[in-house]
């Protein structure tokens, strides 16, 4: 492999299923029309990682990035940093991605951080390696962040809102393809995730997007002929026969949803679709709409609902009604449409009645959705991100909030479902008895999702176990 100007690295987490790095991809794409070469490098494991960043590595190169979310990823950042500084210890690191976006003067004070690049890199980083490789001022750049000569750290303004206007020709080559492709047992054997759209203007509080540093609240979005020529080249040049489409707000403008839907059908693009999106916007799409999704291929849909408690609904600022849940539960059985509800437990504040009212909903959700695979796989603990509304919250009740990367590599872990239940020393808003009935209730879910394989599951498994729900729910 020839060096590279700029090497982008996602460290390995392990456990994850392999995604496409678009943001990776897009920072990709505005580097080479500077004309810079690009490496990037996004690997299951630490080794290759490491392998790989020899190998794009030299000196020709101006710098390294590392990609980062909060979390025990941010461990083998570290080590990967620790390895860029040995090996090539005269090229400086440049950090970014939604943890640094978080928290841009924390992350500066790491010696393992050189430059850091925050919110929507591809106009700043082009600029920040155009200054590096020609030693010159950094002062003109948005969205970056540095320590100046007098050991200061600076943390220009935001660098805006990337625009997604015109037809993008998106650097897949930088990356071996194959191991993105996944079989799903919905049907299809080589599903593939797109991304047509950024940006949220909802604030749900347990969501980055309620960060008041770098909210993402504008909506972008690509154009359709771009989605076709997207759509094309992974059907036709790498033989998708399923899309998974990442979008947050891929349905939230009906109008726009049907021009997407009638260019593909006149395109003739034969694939199955899968999709997430918000409970409302499904509540506003017409009969007659859905029957045009049918008719591309869409066979499974994600909703987050979160919660069956209409206080906690309202205190995560999630802006949704049971009533809109039960309108689109109906439609998409009507529609056929394999269902996957994303629910969230271990809130601060949350209280047994809380939970017993998202218990009866997934009991009434289970009831509908028996031909669906895993609908409930989603059903996750509440992890504090920095910057959002409720890691503030967390702080009030007692949290500890990590001071440096290094506290940073274990915190998110901590709040993961390992079957021993909710300690208080990481979950301090939780009492012992609220603790011991979540957890309860949170095997028993666990438990009713694995019964749910798809049109072959076996009901009696599913009818036992939602008695066992009921229990719970009665006894308490």
């Amino acid at each position: 492999m020839k060096p590279k100007d700029f090497i982008l690295i996602y460290p390995p987490t392990h456990t994850r299923t392999l995604e496409l790095p678009y943001g990776g991809i897009y920072l990709a794409d505005s580097l080479i029309k500077k004309g810079y070469s690009v490496g990037l490098i996004n690997e299951y494991t630490k080794d290759k990682v490491l392998r790989l960043i020899k190998d794009y590595g030299g000196e020709k190169t101006i710098a390294f990035g590392l990609s980062v979310v909060s979390g025990p990823v941010i461990e083998d950042a570290i080590t990967i940093a620790i390895y860029i500084r040995s090996t090539f210890p005269d090229k400086p690191i440049i950090w970014g991605g939604p943890h640094v976006t978080a928290l841009p003067e924390q992350s500066l004070k790491s010696q393992f951080v050189d430059f850091i690049v925050w919110g929507e890199g591809e106009v700043s980083l082009p600029k920040l390696l155009d200054s590096i490789s020609k030693n010159i001022s950094l002062e003109h750049i948005d969205g970056i962040g540095y320590i100046n000569e007098d050991g200061e750290n600076i943390v220009s303004k935001d660098s805006g809102y990337t625009s997604l206007d015109g037809i993008f020709n998106l650097p897949y080559h930088l990356l071996p393809m194959e191991p993105y492709f996944r079989k799903l047992n919905i049907g299809g054997e080589r599903w593939i995730s797109v991304l047509y759209s950024r940006g949220c203007p909802y604030k749900c509080a347990f969501c980055i997007n309620s960060s008041d540093k770098w909210s993402n609240s504008l909506i972008r979005f690509h154009s359709i002929d771009h989605i076709i020529k997207d759509l094309k080249t992974f059907v036709y040049e790498y033989n998708a026969d399923g899309i998974t489409i990442l979008d947050d707000h891929f349905f939230i403008h009906e109008k726009r949803l049907i021009e997407i839907c009638e260019r593909i059908i006149k395109e003739k693009i034969k694939v199955k679709f899968r999709a997430n999106g918000r409970i409302d916007a499904f509540a506003r799409l017409s009969e007659r709409t859905y029957e045009l999704l049918k008719e591309i291929g869409l066979i499974s849909i994600g909703a987050g609902i979160e919660s069956g408690s209409p206080r906690m609904l309202k205190y995560i600022n999630k802006n949704i009604t049971l009533d809109e849940i039960d309108k689109v539960d109906n439609l998409f059985s009507k529609f056929q449409i394999y269902k996957h509800w994303n629910f969230m437990t271990a809130f601060p504040g949350e209280t047994i009645e809380d939970i017993k009212l998202t218990i009866k909903l997934i009991i009434k959700l289970a009831y509908t959705s028996f031909d669906s695979p895993f609908p409930f796989s989603s059903y996750n603990r509440f992890i504090p991100l920095p910057g959002t509304k409720l890691f503030n919250v967390a702080i009030e009740y007692g949290m500890k909030a990590p001071e440096n990367l290094d506290e940073w590599t274990s915190f998110s872990q901590k709040y993961k479902f390992d079957g021993k239940g909710y300690d208080p020393k990481i979950w301090p808003w939780i009492t012992k008895e609220v603790g011991e009935f979540m957890f309860a209730a949170e095997c028993l879910v666990h438990e009713l999702n694995s019964h749910y394989t798809g049109i072959d599951a076996n009901t009696e498994n599913i009818k036992q176990t939602i008695s066992k729900l009921n229990s719970l729910i009665l006894n308490k």
